[in-house]
């Protein structure tokens, strides 16, 4: 499944990014490609079409409670995969080719690193990659309405 977002979308963009999905942002859909199978997604009401779905919420969280609901997102999550800046397929890298790249502590501390190949951003797994599996987990856990 691959999304393109329209720039009130940023967010969510980068989140599902960091879920492994391909995004790509900002979009117009007037720009899409009629052969890519992208879903297009929009907080601007009125813009319809095939493909197009709007996403009428603030919230991230929100926001991607509302995708989950049309769409099974929760059931493909492939996490850190993708660059959260330009989107492009991570790679695994050698240690050695980041020493000059990461803060030494990151280098001592740490033996597993990716690499986007476009923009050359490097990614471990640090404290922030831990709290946004802690993130990712409690945004697919139901919470009960306090109204019902």
């Amino acid at each position: 499944m691959k999304f393109a977002a329209d720039a009130p979308l940023g967010k969510l963009s980068k989140w599902l990014r960091i879920m492994g999905y391909d995004c790509a942002y900002p979009a117009v859909l007037e720009d899409q490609d009629p052969d890519d199978d992208r879903i297009f997604l929009t907080r601007t009401t009125g813009v319809k079409g095939k493909g197009v779905l709007f996403i009428g919420c603030n919230y991230i969280e929100d926001q991607i409670d509302t995708l989950n609901t049309l769409l099974p997102i929760k059931d493909n999550i492939k996490p850190f995969t993708r660059c959260t800046l330009c989107n492009t397929p991570l790679k695994t890298i050698e240690k050695e080719s980041v020493f000059t790249d990461v803060p030494d502590y990151i280098y001592v501390t740490h033996d597993d690193f990716q690499i986007c190949p476009s923009c050359k951003r490097v990614y471990w797994r640090g404290t922030h990659r831990e709290r946004m599996e802690g993130i990712i987990e409690a945004l697919f856990v139901r919470k009960p309405n306090p109204k019902s």
